[in-house]
């Protein structure tokens, strides 16, 4: 069978993968386009007349990907006003996902600076939660504009490129803002607008006023998760079941199903008008929950297999996913770096490539009764899910589920039942309310099931496994063997293919990272961890160390969204011991969430404080605890700050200086007690507050490179200016996280090399 689509596809995706790797400029695709034409006329000359359509064909998808990618990435006027204060008009843009009490939401508006006015989206930000929050409220007021941050740690989460999927390249953070009375935007979605607040109403009474139900509910029909509970959401992630709450294909098709099955059931209809109104109905459903990646390729895919139907003409399902995959990439190139969409798409590819080639293999062997096909049916296609699924999961996440084929099977019968008794709840509502009540029993009974179940899963030994990020690229393996596996006959006469294959893959790995080899030195790495200190120290024998774990608060976790997703991009699955310097909460706040998902040797500092003198943590570095002392311990009160560990490292003639938050009468008493002090590398203490870093103490350490680890937007507390100026004037080099990210320095005892994760 050929599938045109699929080249047309892989082609195209080949020009936006050369374009995502390299940098490409103007003249780069002048040049590529320039290459391309005079190789394809030197063999248009030559005679290759009937096999160069085809090569030229190939070359314009090639360079159509090529050229999406560079405009998509050309820079935006608005971005040359960052810093600038601009007054603004503006309409809330369609986002049903949004929560009721958000600070932040996508904003179209007019933004005008010096008599110069542009219209751009934007990402609206304010301090607090916005009073209205609904599609087509218009604000207007003054703000500043700012560059989202980028991705500031390794295995970090970033907002630049997430807000980039979206047609978003600044922040407006409003100072002075206010509500304006008019509403603006398209009649169509301010219709949507008004049904997905009814259906919301309908399903909120069918759970009876339920709040986790109704929250539940929410996130498995509409996709928003934000009021879910965190006692009922982190079962369902650990699980392996958050896909559920990701409105996809699974949803999309139950809808469908239903729609046209209820048609067939209420009299007699042309088969037309009953595809026209399920097209219309998935259509409508796209549009409440928002137009996501996975809910667009879903519906397209169902709109062009039922217009197919609707037209009397045959389909095949690989060629149609390959076609929404290439309109959305069209549409939105950034879509192709999207975790929602390469998920979506590569489930349902394994699906489509692997499932039938299974069902026909076991149909050639056996004759099996309808039920029991039904029921490996469903193993399979679960099967298939999971091994296009779990080495992406594995990739972004560093997890994977080792019973998710199972525990999908059930999930899925849950989901379907929730689905449709919800969707009678909702057209029974629509007509009298307590039908709505009635129906919505067997949809809360299906709620308590899926609840329980996703509990009794998570709490299963061994249903969620972290993974490194080496694990993780190996785990893509296992579908590629599959692919051989599966298809063993055509594969057999091409053996040189298998092969040339195999190859280039384990070339790919090998340059994936795979098999990572560590820096032979000692490696230094100063995490943004916001206001705090997190320090990850790897030696030269492969120990680890943590010098402090970063803060903690309601909302922000160092320990679970910075250090666990950066340990395990560093393949590091162990740690030998966490120091706390001192007990305040930017310094310990992310060692709970260590202790409970990685293995720690030990703990130095709180209840076990280290002795003065020598760590014998590692042999190939020198460690040294050189404050506090016993004597200042016994001199008197200090300021919990006072008490810090101060830990020195050498290796080789290069040193490092951890100083906590000291201030300075600890930096008095150290000077006066350590006879040498010199330090290559200082880490200022107490995030460059005024109360540290005394100029007597500077000139002690004497240092050649200075680090500061602090928060953004400090208000010139942190650092101070004062400290700022001292050691400008010692002429060190001097790095921030706030303004670099996180800082890695390397030695190898005899010189340093160091590196901002955000490039200056």
């Amino acid at each position: 069978m050929d599938y045109p689509f699929v080249r047309i596809l892989g082609f195209y995706l080949f020009g936006c993968i050369i374009a995502s790797h390299i940098d490409v400029g103007a003249a780069t695709v002048l040049i590529s386009l320039l290459a391309g034409c005079g190789l394809l006329s030197f063999t248009w000359i030559w005679g290759w007349k009937q096999a160069n359509i085809g090569w030229w064909l190939a070359f314009a998808l090639i360079a159509l990907g090529l050229v999406s990618i560079w405009i998509a990435t050309l820079p935006d006027e608005l971005e040359g006003w960052v810093g600038k204060e601009v007054s603004f008009e503006g309409f809330i843009a369609y986002q049903p996902q949004l929560a009721s009490d958000a600070s932040s939401a996508i904003l179209i508006a007019q933004i005008a600076y010096k008599g110069k006015r542009i219209r751009r989206k934007v990402w609206f930000t304010v301090r607090e939660s916005l009073p209205e929050i609904r599609y087509g409220v218009v604000y207007a007021g003054m703000g500043e504009i700012r560059r989202p941050p980028p991705q500031r740690n390794p295995g970090g989460y970033d907002q630049q490129t997430a807000l980039a999927r979206k047609g978003v390249r600044v922040i407006l953070f409003a100072d002075e803002y206010e509500l304006v009375p008019k509403q603006r935007g398209c009649r169509a979605l301010h219709w949507l607008d008004r049904v997905r607040n009814r259906v919301e109403t309908l399903l909120e009474a069918s759970v009876h006023r339920h709040p986790e139900h109704a929250a539940v509910l929410r996130g498995i029909l509409l996709g928003q998760r934000k009021r879910i509970p965190e006692s009922t959401l982190e079962p369902i992630q650990t699980s392996g079941l958050l896909h559920l709450f990701a409105v996809s294909g699974l949803h999309v098709g139950f809808l469908a199903g239903t729609v046209y099955l209820l048609l067939g059931f209420a009299r007699p209809l042309p088969d037309r008008f009953k595809i026209s109104i399920t097209m219309v109905v998935v259509l409508i459903y796209a549009g409440l929950v928002g137009f996501r990646p996975s809910v667009v390729r879903a519906t397209l895919m169902v709109e062009l297999v039922l217009f197919a139907r609707w037209i009397y003409r045959d389909h095949n399902l690989i060629n149609l996913l390959a076609l929404a995959a290439w309109i959305l990439l069209a549409w939105n190139p950034w879509m192709l770096s999207d975790v929602g969409f390469q998920l979506s798409f590569l489930a349902t590819a394994s699906i489509l490539v692997f499932v039938p080639r299974w069902w026909q293999s076991i149909l050639d062997r056996w004759e099996l009764p309808r039920s029991i096909a039904l029921v490996i049916q469903t193993v399979l296609v679960s099967l298939a899910a999971q091994l296009a699924s779990q080495p992406l999961i594995a990739y972004y996440f560093f997890r994977v589920y080792p019973i998710a084929l199972f525990s999908n099977l059930g999930a899925a019968l849950l989901a379907w039942w929730i689905v449709v008794t919800s969707f009678l709840a909702v057209l029974g509502g629509a007509l009298w309310m307590p039908i709505a009540g009635f129906v919505g029993y067997a949809t809360q009974a299906g709620l308590i099931i899926l609840i329980q179940f996703t509990r009794w899963i998570s709490a299963l030994p061994g249903s969620m496994i972290s993974v490194t990020r080496s694990q993780a690229i190996a785990l893509f393996t296992l579908p590629l063997v599959t692919v051989a596996v599966t298809y063993w006959r055509w594969f057999y006469g091409r053996w040189r293919y298998l092969v040339g294959f195999a190859c280039l893959w384990f070339t790919v790995m090998l340059w994936w990272g795979v098999w990572p080899q560590p820096f032979p030195g000692l490696e230094v790495t100063f995490l943004d961890v916001g206001q705090g200190d997190a320090i990850c120290v790897r030696f030269p024998d492969h120990k680890v160390l943590l010098i402090d774990t970063g803060p903690r608060n309601p909302t922000y976790d160092a320990g679970k969204s910075i250090l666990a997703p950066y340990l395990l991009h560093e393949n590091i699955r162990s740690v030998d011991a966490v120091l706390i310097t001192h007990s305040e909460r930017d310094h310990t706040g992310g060692l709970e969430y260590l202790q409970g998902h990685f293995r720690i040797r030990e703990i130095l500092g709180n209840e076990n404080p280290p002795s003065l003198g020598k760590l014998t943590l590692s042999d190939s570095a020198d460690i040294e605890v050189i404050h506090p002392s016993p004597a200042f311990l016994e001199s008197g009160n200090h300021r919990t700050n006072d008490l810090s560990v101060v830990l020195r490292i050498r290796f080789g003639g290069v040193s490092f200086l951890f100083t906590g938050d000291i201030e300075s009468k600890a930096e008095t008493q150290i000077c006066n007690e350590v006879l040498e002090l010199k330090a290559t590398v200082l880490k200022v203490a107490h995030h460059g507050s005024r109360t540290s870093s005394s100029q007597t103490f500077l000139n002690a350490t004497d240092p050649q490179i200075a680090v500061i680890s602090c928060g953004r937007n400090r208000g010139g507390r942190f650092p101070s200016f004062e400290v700022l100026t001292r050691l400008k004037e010692l002429g060190l080099r001097l790095y921030r996280t706030d303004q670099s990210g996180a800082i890695r320095i390397r030695t190898d005892g005899r010189a340093c090399w160091i590196d901002t994760f955000i490039k200056q």
